[in-house]
């Protein structure tokens, strides 16, 4: 569903989603808009290996209704935040 969503938002923008420099860039940028994981969303989170070697931002959970919310309805948001 992850890559679904990914290219549903592309249509609508016309852009690349995630357009990230590097990994590192690419991986903030989707925290930004989908929020930092964190182990009450994902149980062992702190645990991965490059988890434990980086820090990363902490954005809230969730703005991509900040990002599409003139372009979709309730149902079109629905479906590409699964």
């Amino acid at each position: 569903m992850w890559s679904v969503g990914c290219i549903f938002g592309e249509l609508l923008t016309q852009k690349p989603l995630f357009p990230g420099k590097s990994e590192i860039d690419q991986i903030n940028k989707i925290f930004k808009d989908l929020g930092s994981p964190s182990e009450k969303i994902w149980p062992g989170y702190n645990e991965l290996p490059a988890v434990k070697k980086m820090t990363f931002t902490e954005y809230p959970y969730n703005n991509l209704r900040k990002r599409f919310g003139a372009l979709l309805s309730d149902q079109g948001f629905d479906l590409m935040n699964k």
